[in-house]
């Protein structure tokens, strides 16, 4: 728990530190869909929550909580990630994201490390709110792989304007 604190405060602490106060979002926001041990027919729906901090328009960070009820029990998961957007055209913005994951299966498990990478897309409804999809799959070094594929809603806000 204090690990997740200390990454949270290191990514919001980026919007102060960064050039270019227009290009900054902070964004909150709630995903769900599909989650599943690689190689298995164990998966399951999954949900959670998620907070972006985005202090230029083509580069930002993503933290999320993602719970789930596999055939095998409970899951939880985290995973920081950096978030690149090559394609950011109007409304529609396209990227890759990688970075830690830190997951626990079942509720008597130990909280297990990885690496994770995807690729996510956005579409503006309004100026603030966004839905898109995130597919990420889930390299963890000490037990099974999974990935997630999620629809995903976001309202963001533009620090710029506050």
């Amino acid at each position: 728990m204090k690990r997740s604190f200390i990454i949270i405060a290191i990514f919001v602490s980026t919007f102060f530190l960064s050039p270019g106060a227009s290009a900054q979002s902070v964004g909150f926001g709630v995903h769900g869909g599909g989650v599943g041990i690689t190689g298995t027919a164990n998966g399951g729906i999954g949900y959670g929550a998620h907070l972006i901090a985005q202090p230029f328009s083509l580069a930002g960070f993503k933290v999320d909580a993602t719970f789930a009820d596999l055939d095998g029990g409970s899951f939880f998961s985290t995973s920081p990630s950096f978030i690149l957007f090559p394609v950011d055209f109007l409304e529609l913005k396209m990227g890759f994201l990688g970075g830690a994951t830190l997951v626990k299966f079942g509720t008597g498990a130990d909280l297990e490390f990885g690496l994770n990478f995807g690729a996510l897309g956005e579409l503006g409804i309004t100026d603030n709110f966004r839905v898109g999809m995130e597919a990420k799959y889930h390299s963890v070094f000490e037990t099974e792989d999974f990935w997630t594929v999620f629809l995903t809603t976001t309202y963001h806000f533009e620090l710029g304007a506050w």
